[in-house]
């Protein structure tokens, strides 16, 4: 939802302005959290934490490797992370630039506005119509989606179809990113769900920083529109990989 009101604001009251908004709407939150000396969990006393560092996560992920489904499904996460991850947004301009339907600032507001509203459609489509169940078939078809679309994004010169893709492809993200860990918890053991959990969140959060180099660096030399296109192909390949290991595996939820 955060970049269909970033696009809104950038559209309406500029860019100047659109982030100085941007940032007051946190201040309130700032400011009461300066004021808030405990979480509101009255439970939590005497339980110990569970903080996945990157040591730590390497030995979860040694205790869960028999268990293929929620490998695939951490793989998954990682896939997106690291080949696409934070870069569509930021690398957004220069598509903008390129698709140039109006002024430049316009194009990237619209572009970010459609991302964004896809991420908004795909939640509310999975909330409303409960058909697509949390599956490892539905988790390797949206992360697909995701990455095909994206790929047709990095490489289309039409500004409509550019719209249509992004649109897409953030409903695929939503659905990817929310069936996924879905399936991580409901298949955790309940002594490790904290941790495997954690797990998820440093492959789906902690490796976004790799697509500074797969397409940030890479574009510097090959150009973005190509590092992007290169990044989606291997996420998809990567992405059949995945279903194919959980297929492999012994314990696995309904394909």
């Amino acid at each position: 939802f955060g970049p269909v009101v970033g696009s809104v604001l950038l559209l309406g009251l500029g860019p100047t302005a659109g982030i100085f908004t941007n940032i007051a709407f946190y201040l309130p939150l700032t400011l009461f959290l300066f004021r808030t000396k405990f979480t509101g969990h009255t439970r939590d006393a005497g339980l110990a934490r569970t903080r996945v560092g990157l040591v730590d996560s390497l030995r979860v992920l040694r205790d869960v490797r028999s268990n293929h489904t929620l490998v695939s499904m951490i793989m998954l996460a990682g896939l997106g992370s690291f080949f696409i991850g934070a870069s569509l947004q930021t690398s957004m301009p220069i598509f903008a630039h390129a698709l140039g339907a109006g002024g430049a600032g316009i194009a990237y507001g619209v572009l970010l506005f459609a991302n964004g509203a896809g991420g908004v459609i795909g939640g509310i489509l999975l909330e409303v119509t409960g058909r697509i169940r949390p599956n490892v078939r539905a988790a390797v078809l949206s992360t697909a989606l995701y990455g095909v679309t994206t790929l047709v994004f990095a490489f289309t010169a039409s500004y409509p179809v550019a719209l249509i893709m992004l649109v897409i492809s953030g409903a695929a993200n939503l659905a990817s990113m929310s069936i996924s860990q879905t399936v991580v918890q409901l298949l955790a053991a309940p002594k490790d769900r904290g941790r495997v959990v954690g797990l998820y969140g440093v492959a789906a959060n902690g490796l976004r920083a790799g697509s500074g180099f797969t397409v940030g660096l890479l574009g510097a030399a090959l150009g973005v529109h190509t590092s992007l296109g290169l990044s989606c192909a291997v996420m998809c390949v990567g992405t059949v990989a995945a279903g194919v290991y959980a297929l492999r595996g012994h314990r696995s939820v309904a394909f």
